[in-house]
């Protein structure tokens, strides 16, 4: 077991001051995810988050087409926090940009 030195009354001022700033910070909550980040929230592969989307069995947020996007690559896929939160049945609570007016 590791034995812990003391401090000075200095260095542990310095060191509460460093955690009061680290608490203070607001770190910016994401609100919309690609299908990759969303696949490891619910912790199954990006393609069957794709495809279920596509389908319209999973509605996470949108399907934007390629057509649409004018690239005739790829269809994108924004997945909404608030609908991702209700999916994984956490409580939603608060408002996010493009959100469930009534959460």
């Amino acid at each position: 077991m590791k034995k812990l030195l003391p401090m000075t009354e200095a260095a542990l001022w310095r060191y509460l001051d460093k955690l009061s700033r680290i608490e203070s910070e607001v770190i910016p909550v994401k609100e919309i995810f690609n299908a990759v980040e969303a696949a490891r929230e619910i912790g199954c592969t990006a393609q069957k988050v794709r495809e279920r989307m596509k389908r319209k069995l999973w509605d996470l947020g949108e399907v934007i087409p390629k057509e649409a996007l004018g690239n005739g690559e790829k269809n994108e896929y924004n997945i909404f926090r608030y609908k991702l939160e209700k999916f994984l049945g956490h409580p939603v609570t608060g408002r996010w940009k493009g959100g469930d007016p009534s959460a």
